[in-house]
């Protein structure tokens, strides 16, 4: 495991001890003096420009292509796979250019779309088989009436379009959602724009998309700060 995820699990087992004392069942907890380790901060995997083309040109015009290009685009709309493949027909409102996603923590969130992202969702609606599951995105053919997408289904086949577009760094499909910050943060987009977006908690987790758009962030602060003398 991670440094990250064995002092994520590390904080559980504390608090878990911490229980039996509070609650009469240890006289101490065994885990008090352990220290997590430290976790280093790594700059994310994202496409360029130029890879996100080359992944669009990758997936080809069939069903199953046209419903993997809407789960792609809804990915660099900075989506969750849970939170792409969780979603129903009902959660559409496309007319507004958002959908709705039950986010990260259980809450629901309405998030913004993209054009292309609206074009890509309309072409597979117009493709979707009659099924009587209310999934967005459904295998195919479809396998029964609460049948649903699975998201080992979508990393197999993203990294078959990944090998298809000659992409050969190992990229996850949560790294688009590591793109949509990195790109927008090399644009020059306020942080706490992108911090909203993606719907991060602690501002610390989106600063590292500036980290990897430093030399972009300088030019945008000589710019916004050039203070007449």
């Amino acid at each position: 495991l991670q440094p990250r995820s064995r002092s994520r699990r590390l904080v559980a087992i504390r608090r878990f001890y911490a229980y039996l004392v509070r609650t009469g069942r240890l006289p101490a907890s065994p885990a008090q003096d352990i220290r997590p380790p430290r976790a280093r901060e790594r700059a994310p995997n994202f496409l360029t420009a130029e890879e996100v083309a080359s992944l669009r040109r990758a997936i080809p015009r069939t069903d199953r292509g046209v419903r993997d290009r809407a789960v792609i685009e809804l990915g660099l709309q900075s989506l969750r796979i849970s939170e792409i493949l969780g979603m129903d027909l009902d959660d559409l409102h496309l007319d507004r250019r958002q959908v709705r996603i039950i986010g990260k923590g259980g809450g629901e969130v309405l998030q913004p779309v993209t054009e292309a992202g609206i074009r890509a969702v309309e072409a597979w609606l117009a493709r979707r088989p009659p099924c009587r599951s209310r999934a967005l995105f459904i295998p195919l053919p479809p396998r029964g009436p609460q049948t649903r997408l699975h998201y080992t289904t979508v990393e197999k086949v993203f990294r078959t379009y990944l090998k298809a577009a000659k992409i050969d760094r190992p990229i996850r499909f949560h790294d688009l959602r590591h793109t949509v910050g990195v790109t927008l943060a090399d644009r020059g987009v306020p942080l706490q724009f992108i911090q909203d977006l993606l719907r991060h908690r602690d501002p610390k987790t989106t600063r590292i998309y500036t980290q990897v758009a430093r030399e972009r962030l300088a030019e945008v602060l000589d710019r916004e700060l050039d203070f007449p003398e």
